[in-house]
């Protein structure tokens, strides 16, 4: 077997995340999708979609929530901590702010967004300074993707 192969199958990729503090819950890690998550996100996005091209918009009413029970992980385990619907709509229950931080944060490490998003994020993160490290500018650590068995 090559060693690119091996590399490959052995989960040498290694996942950005981002460790932020909340007043609310303590440290929430969100993590980068791999890719079956990331298409089943996608799945859920283009079944709650109208419109297209330029147009097109999300209708979920849960789309914060959603992408960021794909994201959202216990930093010390590192599994998903909403997985479920009903999850989800719990989490959905979160106040505004908190959710629209965690969000944003969630985007930019899967490159979801427009320039919009981005400069938004930028705007945030100068103006907050309780996040942990954030920023488009600070380093993103990676975490170690599981190997194949």
């Amino acid at each position: 077997m090559s060693d690119l192969k091996l590399r490959i199958l052995n989960g040498a990729c290694k996942v950005a995340f981002q460790d932020v503090e909340t007043t609310e819950w303590g440290t929430v890690r969100l993590q980068e999708m791999n890719g079956a998550e990331k298409e089943r996100y996608e799945d859920w996005a283009a079944a709650h979609t109208v419109g297209s091209g330029e147009d097109a918009t999300l209708s979920g009413n849960e789309t914060r929530a959603r992408l960021l029970s794909f994201c959202m992980r216990d930093p010390g385990t590192g599994e998903r901590l909403v997985v479920t619907d009903a999850e989800v709509a719990v989490l959905n229950q979160a106040g505004s702010r908190l959710l629209g931080r965690l969000f944003l944060i969630a985007q930019h490490l899967n490159g979801l967004g427009n320039e919009d998003t981005e400069a938004l994020y930028r705007r945030f993160f100068d103006a907050t300074p309780t996040m942990n490290g954030g920023g488009l500018d600070s380093p993103v650590k990676s975490a170690d993707a599981p190997s194949v068995s």
